[in-house]
């Protein structure tokens, strides 16, 4: 694909944001970086094709790992305010142990949350392997 000229409009991927934007091209790092990796489009209709077909493929396993990712901070969140509890209640209760719920919560938060990370960078790189071969 040839390169448009400076200020014209051109339609990328975006990711983090899951949709098709536009942007005009200045020639800037990020444009770039865009044109070098395909993920630069002079035609929506191309953009919107490319993400439909990313959206189909990978669409509802990623919804499946952010909703397992807001699982884990809900879950997280719940165990630190039952610790919390505890340790207002007045209650006789050993600071160790509280100590120790805290920390299985925290690492089997933080085992989910890499899990979560690796299985979305894993699509991100195949997404962006797709959006390569589409912008050819």
């Amino acid at each position: 694909m040839k390169r448009l000229d400076k200020g014209e409009n051109y339609y990328y991927i975006s990711i983090p944001y899951w949709k098709v934007c536009h942007t005009q091209d200045w020639y800037f790092g990020t444009d770039d970086e865009r044109f070098k990796s395909g993920n630069y489009f002079a035609d929506s209709s191309d953009a919107r094709e490319c993400f439909g077909t990313i959206t189909e493929q990978f669409g509802d396993e990623l919804d499946k790992l952010k909703a397992k990712a807001k699982k884990n901070d809900t879950t997280l969140i719940k165990a630190v305010r039952d610790i919390s509890d505890k340790a207002k209640s007045g209650l006789d209760i050993d600071p160790a142990r509280l100590v120790k719920q805290y920390v299985e919560a925290t690492d089997a938060y933080q085992r989910t949350a890499r899990e979560v990370n690796k299985a979305v960078n894993t699509i991100h790189t195949q997404i962006n392997e797709i959006i390569k071969e589409a912008g050819k």
